[in-house]
């Protein structure tokens, strides 16, 4: 997604080019993170599945990725009963997303003409079908990962459930390359940008349950799970911003769109204190139509809908959870990264390496 800035926030870009620090403030959550009680056999198992395609073989290189807890995600989000089978395609999932979303970033692909291709090939595979276009070494790797993982998750999957998780990842495919006008063009396109919609159905096949479509495109329903997507991308943004800002992507974040087009943002501390206030709209907007279902699943007596409605509690605080927690936006060996919650001042220097983060049940190494 490319920003169209206005002239008349020549200071704004002058302040976030100069910009040395930001606090991050304490975020208060309705529920406690849960994890899957086979998080740290998943874990591994999905960082080892990942390397094989990637080509990561030193061990160095292996802790460094380790330290990412990609697969955590998964176990975060996934209920303590689903089978450890299909927990391990979630962590293994988690980790073919990420990597596809960070090579369809890339400047070669794009620079190439290869995006869109490639974005269609990834969608060729996803729905089962192997006409996708002619690829470039470079995509070889994540296909064939996509080729393996994929025959499987659709198989766990119903038919309206997989038709509704095509239907999210092709959204998600399609907001590459694409320019906004504004902050509120920008949160539309940061929705399906952000791949966490596409975790809905997933949790539907942890559960084995399969929605009708009768119950999933409810207005209501619709709500509580934009609530929830909104919550995990404005998340997304708040911890990547250091990490983005050290890569020079400054533009593609929430918080520097709202410095240099929201005429009451002044400074990357406004963006911050702003962001954190939707945070929390967010989180109670889902919990207002996440009631309406459960007492419409109840009046049904609709077991399937009230397992699914238990299961996404989770997401929110899952969510978080694992953006505190992960070296891809805080550095390798960072002693602040230490399996809690935390807030405070965040200094915007090249990562320098620390001892490593003191022993703490999520934090499982290599």
């Amino acid at each position: 997604m490319e920003a169209i800035v206005s002239s008349s926030k020549i200071h704004a870009v002058e302040h976030l080019l100069s910009l040395k620090s930001y606090s991050l403030p304490q975020i208060l959550l309705a529920h406690p993170v849960k994890c899957h009680p086979d998080y740290t056999s998943i874990c591994k198992e999905s960082d080892e599945w990942i390397f094989s395609y990637l080509g990561v073989t030193s061990p160095e290189h292996k802790k460094r990725l380790a330290q990412w807890r990609v697969p955590i995600f998964a176990a975060f989000l996934t209920p303590p009963s689903s089978p450890k089978r299909r927990t391990l395609l979630g962590g293994k999932f988690t980790w073919l997303i990420t990597a596809l979303d960070d090579q369809l970033d890339e400047s070669k692909i794009s620079q190439a003409g290869r995006s869109c291709q490639y974005r269609d090939a990834i969608l060729s595979i996803f729905s089962g079908r192997s006409d996708y276009p002619a690829i470039l070494p470079a995509e070889v790797p994540l296909l064939r990962a996509c080729e393996e993982l994929m025959p499987e998750i659709r198989s766990f999957m119903l038919p309206p459930t997989l038709n509704r998780f095509l239907a999210y990842t092709k959204q998600w495919s399609q907001t590459f390359d694409v320019a906004y006008e504004s902050t509120q063009v920008f949160k539309e396109l940061r929705r399906d940008n952000v791949w966490i919609t596409a975790y809905f159905p997933m949790i539907e096949m942890f559960l084995g349950l399969g929605l009708g479509d009768d119950v999933a495109g409810s207005k209501d329903f619709l709500a509580a799970q934009d609530a929830i997507s909104d919550h995990a991308w404005m998340v997304n943004d708040l911890f990547s911003f250091a990490k983005e800002f050290r890569d020079e992507k400054k533009l593609s974040n929430i918080l520097s769109v709202s410095l240099l087009m929201d005429s009451c943002v002044h400074t990357i501390q406004d963006a911050i204190d702003l962001l954190c206030t939707e945070l929390q709209a967010k989180e109670e907007e889902f919990l207002y139509y996440h009631g309406i279902l459960v007492k419409r699943a109840q009046a049904g007596n609709n077991q399937d809908l009230l397992r699914y409605l238990e299961a996404i509690l989770a997401v929110i605080p899952g969510n978080l959870h694992f953006h505190y927690i992960t070296a891809r936006y805080h550095g390798y060996n960072n002693p602040c990264v230490n399996g809690e919650a935390w807030h405070g001042k965040v200094i915007l220097q090249p990562n320098t390496l620390g001892p490593p983060p003191k022993p703490h049940p999520y934090l499982y190494d290599i």
